[in-house]
């Protein structure tokens, strides 16, 4: 860390033997130059210098490779996690609560895949709660077109990003609702490489990103 317009003193050239008058002037420039730094005035800046690269944040990344289902649609689903393949003072608790650590401002991007395997319109609801509590106006509703013909269900993908303040220790979770059961959240393995296709990463169902914003 450096401060604006304050730069180490040049400091003299210390004697062969013991001069009072040397020691004196020593202190002098030394103790002008830490009032200056213990100042509030203006002319001081407490800036960071430099790229920032080593600075680390709270952040997390929740994947669900699984194909997940609604039974009813009457009730609300809250979506699992497989895996949490990268994070930093966030953890995935019980497979579905995102617990994070240090309270602050996130963001919280969701992206999802969804299917519809009915031949109308159907629509699905995907929400936030936190420590259980649905947070107000964070919900997002997509109509989901028809299938096209028997057993080739109509697949579309979403993202929605949300800012939310956090206490230390609160847990948040992705919530989701169906207008019809044939709406699911559609996961596709890897395909490997052949003559008609290069080789594909797997699909995930959902993808949750969270990353840490301001401390206020």
């Amino acid at each position: 860390m450096g401060l604006r317009l304050f730069n180490a003193p040049a400091l003299p050239k210390p004697p062969d033997g013991y001069e009072p008058g040397y020691f004196k002037q020593l202190t002098r420039i030394l103790g002008l130059y830490f009032s200056q730094l213990d100042s509030l005035t203006p002319v001081q800046s407490e800036y960071f210098y430099g790229s920032g690269v080593f600075l680390t944040h709270p952040y997390a990344e929740a994947v669900s490779n699984t194909n997940q289902t609604a039974a009813s649609t009457t009730l609300a689903y809250v979506v699992t996690f497989d895996t949490l393949p990268n994070s930093n003072d966030i953890t995935l608790t019980s497979g579905t609560k995102l617990t994070i650590a240090t309270a602050g401002i996130y963001l919280v991007t969701i992206c999802l895949q969804m299917s519809n395997d009915t031949n109308g319109t159907e629509t699905m609801d995907i929400w936030l709660r936190q420590n259980g509590t649905n947070i107000a106006n964070s919900n997002n509703r997509y109509a989901v077109a028809a299938r096209k013909g028997a057993g080739n269900p109509a697949i579309f993908a979403s993202s929605t990003a949300l800012t939310v303040t956090v206490a230390a220790g609160d847990y948040l979770e992705v919530v989701w609702h169906v207008s019809a059961t044939t709406l699911s959240l559609l996961a596709i393995a890897a395909i490997a490489a052949s003559g008609a296709t290069p080789a594909i990463p797997a699909t995930p169902s959902v993808v949750v990103s969270i990353h840490f914003i301001s401390s206020s």
